[in-house]
């Protein structure tokens, strides 16, 4: 359970915030209406998301833009509710999907979730993805440069795929905070 959710650009709201669009699919939501996604977006931390079965929740926003932090509202009762393991996907098209952050340590989650209800995280920083290279870039670079795909984790490998009868100069390209490394 939540009761807002936040993404923010440079510790500020995103841009178009207050017209995103919050659903789940599947969702487990009580029947009364009144414990439904949208309210992750309403900013009235007395209204509240909940899903039985723990699915997740997705915010579409009206334009993709960069996101460098989140934070989210506890909800207004029982504690245990409260989500202490989760992962933040996100995607620039709805088509390549990459995580932003994962918190897979029940301690850490517990450290970053205030027990008190209706009170806020702290904005929690997000793992900057990387596109993967152009192929216009690239001398003889196949159209998906990359075997992992167009959209890489932070902190993971590129491996470059170039057309048939080439070979890659070099073994992987590593993203890091946005940035791949080497240069190319």
């Amino acid at each position: 359970q939540m009761s807002d959710f936040y993404l923010y650009n440079q510790q500020i709201v995103v841009e178009g915030f207050d017209q995103a669009i919050f659903y789940c699919d599947p969702c487990d939501t009580p029947v009364n209406g009144r414990e439904d996604p949208p309210n992750l977006g309403d900013g009235n931390s007395e209204t509240k998301w909940l899903d039985y079965t723990r699915n997740g929740f997705y915010v579409k926003l009206p334009a993709a833009q960069p996101i460098f932090s989140y934070s989210f509202i506890t909800g207004n009762d029982e504690a245990i509710r409260d989500p202490i393991l989760w992962q933040l996907w996100g995607s620039p098209n709805d088509v390549d999907w990459v995580i932003l952050h994962e918190i897979t340590d029940r301690t850490v989650g517990e450290s970053i979730v205030p027990t008190a209800r209706a009170t806020s995280t702290l904005q929690v920083s997000i793992e900057v993805p990387c596109f993967a290279p152009t192929a216009s870039h690239i001398d003889h670079a196949a159209n998906v440069t990359c075997e992992e795909g167009d959209l890489l984790r932070h902190n993971t490998n590129c491996t470059p795929v170039c057309q048939d009868g080439f070979t890659p100069d070099i073994d992987a390209i590593l993203c890091q905070n946005g940035e791949l490394t080497p240069d190319i």
